[in-house]
């Protein structure tokens, strides 16, 4: 069930750097929670990936004032209650990052055996934004390994991993070919989940409007573990954050506006405002990026999204304008993406992104 107190506790407790120089302009709640409220909260934690900055900020909020600042009076009962399901928010997200260590072990031999046969691939989303974007990297965790090659070096690839140890998983598909990504699976535990892309866009629908490859990415060199080789610039890591969040997944989890915030705070780096504005533009991703920004300003509460997306003047096509996301997506919308209200929205995101760029 939606609840005002539970999205607008959910949204502040979200920030990874509630302290700093760029928090975001959002107050605290007025509205003290439930006991059954907290309980929701926290399970709305770990499903939209925000467990540990949530846990972090609630600590920091309790010894500062006491919980009773957050939530009201409660009988005995309610108190063990909130403190099992805490407990549990914290266990099921220790897990996570301790499976995205092994995650990173595992790229890296990905990579290895890529680069011995001269396959480039860049790591993208998960353990990328994770280390750039974070200064607790543990405050992001990731569920998969995603890489992203040029057309020449995807089918090279895709014909290395059965060797290293991976299956392709079989999906029923709208179209026989022409499909953005493949998704892996490992043979042997623990069970390792791998997706190859060769276009941020995965449908092929989507792509006569919106399409983002390698080529179109800038990209600066760097060293990790000793290996030489090639990552996404700040600017780029939004315009994939964006297509991600809005064409890929339609809003539904909160950890995708928190990445957004974070790129847009510079965390990354400065971004180049106008090699962002112009490849939007070539990608047909313009509508995307700003619909990220909109919505991540409006929700989140952040004035650096919002100041960005004032600057860069997109032009979005067919009148569009921020009332259209500000209607389609709302806190519900966002963190209860399954209900029928929220499928709904979502449905005509979709729609909406199909016909514009």
């Amino acid at each position: 069930m939606f609840s005002d107190a539970i999205s607008s506790w959910l949204l502040f407790l979200s920030d990874p750097e509630p302290d700093s120089t760029h928090s975001s302009a959002v107050h605290v709640p007025r509205k003290r929670l439930t006991a059954a409220q907290a309980i929701e909260l926290w399970s709305l934690a770990r499903q939209h990936g925000v467990t540990g900055a949530v846990s972090a900020r609630w600590n920091s909020i309790c010894q500062r004032a006491g919980q009773e600042c957050i939530v009201s009076a409660m009988d005995r009962q309610e108190t063990a209650a909130l403190t099992q399901a805490i407990r549990a928010a914290r266990g099921d997200w220790f897990g996570f990052v301790a499976s995205a260590l092994f995650l990173r072990s595992r790229t890296r031999q990905v990579l290895g055996a890529f680069d011995r046969q001269g396959v480039s691939a860049i790591v993208i989303k998960g353990e990328d934004f994770a280390d750039r974007l974070y200064r607790q990297p543990g405050l992001r965790p990731f569920r998969d390994i995603d890489l992203l090659l040029s057309p020449e070096d995807y089918r090279a690839a895709n014909d290395m991993l059965p060797g290293l140890g991976f299956r392709a998983s079989e999906a029923d598909l709208k179209h026989s070919e022409g499909y953005g990504e493949i998704s892996w699976t490992s043979m042997t535990p623990p069970e390792v989940s791998l997706e190859t892309h060769w276009n941020l866009i995965n449908s092929p629908a989507q792509r006569r409007q919106t399409s983002v490859t390698l080529a179109n990415l800038a990209l600066t060199e760097t060293t990790v573990d000793g290996r030489r080789g090639l990552r996404p610039t700040p600017a780029s890591l939004l315009l994939m954050a964006s297509v991600h969040a809005v064409l890929g997944h339609r809003f539904d989890r909160l950890q995708q506006l928190c990445d957004i915030r974070q790129i847009c705070r510079g965390t990354a780096g400065s971004i180049d405002e106008a090699w962002l504005r112009e490849a939007a533009r070539e990608t047909g991703a313009t509508t995307a990026l700003a619909a990220g920004l909109e919505v991540t300003s409006r929700l989140l509460g952040d004035a650096d999204s919002a100041g960005l997306l004032q600057r860069l003047r997109l032009q979005r096509p067919h009148g569009i304008q921020a009332g259209v996301s500000r209607w389609l997506v709302g806190p519900q919308t966002l963190l209860h993406p399954e209900a029928p209200f929220s499928k709904f929205r979502r449905t005509l995101v979709r729609e909406w992104m199909k016909r514009a760029a």
